[in-house]
């Protein structure tokens, strides 16, 4: 499958951090997805925000992407259980850059991107700003899903 392949379907880009309403997102993408054969591209950036910044060097082992690549696998486990079905293709990236930079470089290859709401109990920094910069400056339209009560851990 090609770009230009992906293109003539539809792309739905979604951020993936682990969080509840990080797989709640991915739930509804995948079920859009599979809804209009389109293909799903799962982005995680690494570090969390709050860690220190690492540039990871090729070929060496990296705890903190390790961690990323398995936050990611799991999320997708469970949205696909959730889902029921799959999409048409399902793309993965773990990217060590900001959240932001991450979505909004993905979502210029997407016709969609799509993240999870801030939990109200979280203070309004990190999600917040996430959600409202990939509003502000993503090229496609960003759908932000609100978490269910049953997706609410």
């Amino acid at each position: 499958m090609t770009e230009r392949d992906d293109a003539a379907r539809g792309r739905v880009v979604v951020g993936v951090d682990g969080s509840d309403s990080s797989i709640q997102a991915l739930t509804w993408a995948l079920e859009v997805a599979t809804a209009g054969g389109r293909t799903v591209h799962v982005v995680t950036a690494w570090p969390e925000p709050g860690e220190v910044f690492i540039h990871e060097v090729p070929g060496h082992f990296c705890e903190t992407r390790a961690r990323a690549v398995l936050v990611q696998r799991e999320a997708l486990d469970i949205a696909l259980e959730r889902a029921g079905r799959r999409p048409v293709a399902i793309t993965v990236d773990v990217a060590n850059a900001r959240p932001v930079d991450v979505l909004v470089r993905a979502a210029r290859r997407g016709d969609l991107l799509v993240v999870g709401a801030p939990r109200p109990t979280i203070p309004p920094r990190h999600h917040d700003q996430v959600g409202e910069s990939c509003s502000r400056l993503s090229p496609c339209p960003v759908v932000v899903v609100e978490p269910t009560p049953t997706a609410v851990g």
